[in-house]
C-alpha cells in the first residue's frame, strides 16, 4: 500500500494563488509546508500522466505562471504607456536580447605577444621551475637583481 499524497485541493490551491502573486516554487510550496522535491515530483507526475490529480496541479501551476507573467508584462507596458521610456527599453532588453541587449565589450590592452603552449612538456616544467626560483630569490637573488638579504636586511 503506497503513502497518501499531500496534494490536496486546498494544498493545489494555496501554491497556485501564490505562484500567481509572483512567488517562486520554493517560496510557494515553503508557505504550506511541502518540500519543493516533492512539487518537483508532482510536476513530473503531471508531465508523464495523461489525466489525474497531478496532470490537473501541474496545468494550474502553468496556467498560475502565465497569469503571473501576463500581470507583470502589463505593468510594464502600463508604465511604458505612461512615458516611462525606461520599462519599454527593459522590456526590450529582455525580450529580444539580440536586437535590444546591451552589448558589452571589454577591451584588452597591453602587449599579448607571447606564444601559448598547448601541452604540458617537461621542458615546459623545468622552464617554470627556473622561474620560480629566479623569482623567489632560491639562487641567492630574490627576483629584483639584488641580492637575497635575511629578515634583519644584511645580505646573506
Amino acid at each position: 500500500m503506497g503513502r497518501h499524497s499531500k496534494l490536496t485541493p486546498e494544498i493545489q490551491e494555496a501554491i497556485v494563488k501564490s505562484i500567481q502573486n509572483g512567488c517562486t516554487y520554493k517560496e510557494a510550496v515553503e508557505k504550506v509546508g511541502i518540500g519543493i522535491s516533492t512539487f518537483f515530483l508532482w510536476m513530473e507526475k503531471g508531465r508523464k500522466g495523461k489525466s489525474g490529480k497531478y496532470v490537473e496541479f501541474m496545468e494550474a501551476i502553468k496556467k498560475a505562471e502565465a497569469k503571473a507573467i501576463s500581470f507583470a508584462v502589463s505593468c510594464i507596458f502600463e508604465s511604458a504607456r505612461k512615458g516611462q521610456w525606461q520599462a519599454a527599453a527593459w522590456w526590450l532588453e529582455r525580450r529580444f536580447p539580440e536586437d535590444w541587449g546591451k552589448k558589452e565589450f571589454m577591451q584588452v590592452d597591453g602587449n599579448m605577444n607571447f606564444p601559448l603552449p598547448r601541452e604540458v612538456t617537461d621542458e615546459g616544467i623545468e622552464e617554470a621551475k627556473k622561474i620560480l626560483k629566479e623569482l623567489t630569490g632560491r639562487n641567492g637573488k630574490n627576483g629584483t637583481g639584488l641580492p637575497k638579504t635575511s629578515r634583519f636586511g644584511q645580505s646573506e
